[in-house]
């Protein structure tokens, strides 16, 4: 990602969340004024500090562009020495099912693996089927809360042998 990218990927991210979280009550009901409720919430923070939050600290953050914008994401941070976790994955409604996201959450594993983590955290919702049924395919399974999170269902993957 580069700075340019990051009101782009916020919008994005803000477009899907409508989709799939509109009928929760305390949510805004358009982009404009969601954005503004996670301007002032802080909930897209570490997009604003991807430098610091992914870049610089064992992780990454990618999009998936186009010459007409962005329209997938997804990020790798640190949890801690031997964790990372899966954030921010979202993709446009149009291209599910298409592969694009497969490749960006492949992108991200091999990365992990890469820098040595030995295991992956992520959180879903149940209302994200497809992404459920993905990280159900390549081994993540449901594990304990570890953070605190709207998600309610929380995922972790073994993908190194502790030394």
């Amino acid at each position: 990602m580069r700075r340019d990218d990051v009101h782009a990927v916020k919008e994005l991210i803000a477009d899907v969340v409508l989709e799939f979280y509109s009928d929760l009550e305390f949510l805004p009901k358009n982009r404009t004024d969601l954005l503004a409720y996670y301007a002032k919430i802080g909930y897209l923070d570490d997009l604003d500090h991807f430098e610091r939050d992914y870049v610089g600290n064992d992780g990454a953050f990618l999009v998936l562009e186009d010459e007409h914008g962005i329209h997938g994401c997804g990020g790798l941070k640190r949890l801690n020495e031997t964790q990372g976790e899966l954030v921010r994955l979202w993709l446009r409604n149009d291209l599910r099912g298409r592969g694009f996201g497969k490749n960006i959450f492949d992108d991200l594993m091999k990365l992990a693996m890469a820098i040595g983590y030995r295991e992956i955290f992520l959180d879903t919702s149940h209302r994200c089927t497809a992404a459920l049924s993905l990280f159900r395919r390549n081994g993540f399974r449901e594990c304990p809360k570890y953070k605190d999170s709207i998600g309610d269902i929380y995922m972790r993957k073994e993908i190194g042998i502790s030394v």
